[in-house]
């Protein structure tokens, strides 16, 4: 059902041609542009950002609309050239086949402005914390060696069709670990299921290299500006941030680094977390704190965690909601301190509900 949330006023001088009304079962309009049926799911767009709303929850005259539009975009596609790959399920980026319904690894060399980006960063981020935060922690953050490559985990659900917007989901780990695609895997299940993309990075030769902030961006912003050269439109589609421990940590950040690099970040996942740094990022690398306003908060903790105790769930809820995240939920399950793969499937449909307003 479309949520009342959605009711807004829009200018229509300002919406594109293809704009309508559309109006739910409640009676409720809004102004959206059709983009595709997917199943029993419609696809709108709003704004510049694209929304999926049940089919089921418009009024018949709509349903019926967006059925022959469908049928109209069907048709066109069959006339059109094919872009579809060789191979069903197979796909190229940079040369390197990845498929459907498995996670596939890419080898990328970071762009001379990535690359920029990261020694920059680390200079001036690492000056920045010394100067401001004793945190050690952070400040070996910001003690990073220069990277030129790095490996890209990609894991594209069943079915998937770049003509249609599709989730992305990056995941971060503790430095413990020692790489992002090892542990990554643990969240393939919840992506497949739930249509999305998985998405990690680590550095090459030394995996270690990547887990220093203005390295950890520089390579996710390869990855994803690869995709849009894959891709034409990938810039849009909706993306998630989240991980486990100290991969939670770095999600904190790196949300909203990546949505005020203009990245529809619609949602952060913080599982198992003891630490706050949304206030680092606002302080320490000068994101605005209007940025996580559009962002939603999903905390996950087990009742038995012994490194994530009532108070530290509660410190971190505290500091999202002073960091003015667009809605925080905190959720327990049985269990101590590790992933909870339940949750994830839940935070990925919490994330992806048509935003507020």
């Amino acid at each position: 059902m479309i949520r009342k949330a959605l009711i807004f006023t829009v200018c229509l001088a300002s919406l594109p041609l293809q704009a309508r009304p559309w109006t739910n079962s409640s009676g409720k309009t809004i102004e959206a542009e059709f983009k595709s049926l997917d199943g029993d799911v419609v696809v709108l767009e709003m704004k510049g950002k694209q929304y999926r709303v049940p089919l089921s929850s418009l009024s018949e005259e709509d349903q019926e609309f967006a059925r022959n539009a469908a049928k109209d975009t069907e048709k066109d596609s069959a006339e059109a050239p094919s872009s579809e790959p060789s191979n069903p399920g197979e796909w190229k980026i940079n040369e390197t086949a990845v498929f459907t319904g498995k996670i596939s690894q890419v080898t990328l060399k970071l762009s001379a402005e990535n690359a920029e980006f990261a020694e920059k960063g680390n200079k001036r981020w690492r000056k920045k914390v010394a100067e401001e935060n004793p945190n050690p922690w952070l400040a070996k953050m910001h003690d990073g060696k220069a990277i030129t490559e790095c490996t890209m985990q990609i894991g594209l659900p069943d079915g998937f069709d770049p003509s249609k917007p599709t989730p992305i989901f990056i995941v971060y780990v503790s430095a413990d670990v020692k790489t992002h695609n090892q542990y990554s895997k643990a969240y393939w299940n919840s992506c497949k299921t739930n249509n999305t993309i998985l998405l990690s990075v680590d550095s090459i030769p030394d995996t270690l290299a990547g887990f220093n902030t203005p390295n950890m961006m520089a390579m996710t912003k390869e990855c994803l500006q690869t995709l849009e050269k894959t891709w034409p439109g990938a810039k849009t589609w909706p993306v998630m941030v989240g991980g486990f421990s100290g991969g939670a940590k770095y999600s904190q950040w790196m949300s909203a680094l990546l949505s005020e690099d203009g990245y529809d970040v619609r949602g952060l996942f913080l599982g198992g977390c003891n630490g706050c740094f949304f206030e680092y990022a606002v302080d320490g690398l000068r994101v605005n704190k209007r940025t996580y306003r559009k962002i939603k908060c999903f905390m996950s903790a087990g009742k038995k965690d012994n490194l994530v105790n009532e108070s530290h769930r509660n410190s971190v809820a505290s500091a999202a909601e002073e960091a003015d995240c667009k809605d925080t939920r905190l959720e327990l399950y049985e269990g101590g301190h590790g992933l909870h793969k339940e949750h994830v499937a839940e935070a990925i449909k919490w994330f992806l509900i048509p935003e507020e307003k």
